[in-house]
């Protein structure tokens, strides 16, 4: 919500004594790890220690089958590395999300809940969703 959403309902709550605030978490994207990506990298001479942490990190693609292992196996594969690929976690893979939560800080003793229920309104004309918490 840009800020001059927020210009209309600013005078109300800092009148009524009232705190906003805002946190922003920010979730990466994962890409899971294809078989044909973990022979590639084998194949270019990345260290099987960097393939298992990337496994365990991003998860695969698809449950493993035994042609997979057979391909693993030909394409240089420790075991180490075929048991880190069959007990992996089978991911989907998802764009990076940016979620922001707000809040709004609400001194009860200045307001009421009358006053509560028009912030509520006047922050959903504004488009905004805000989470109430006394202090």
């Amino acid at each position: 919500m840009t800020i001059h959403k927020l210009a209309g309902i600013a005078p109300l709550l800092l009148a009524c004594g009232c705190v906003m605030s805002e946190r922003v978490e920010r979730i990466p994207a994962c890409e899971p790890v294809s078989i044909e990506s973990i022979v590639a990298d084998l194949a270019a001479g990345a260290p099987e220690a960097q393939v298992v942490d990337e496994i365990a990190l991003h998860g695969v693609l698809r449950v493993p089958s035994p042609d997979d292992v057979i391909a693993l196996k030909r394409g240089g594969a420790s075991d180490a590395l075929v048991i880190a690929v069959l007990r992996a976690p089978v991911t989907t893979p998802r764009r990076a999300q940016t979620i922001v939560y707000r809040s709004v800080d609400v001194d009860w003793c200045a307001v009421g809940d009358i006053t509560v229920g028009a912030l509520r309104i006047a922050g959903e004309f504004a488009g905004a969703a805000f989470r109430f918490r006394c202090r």
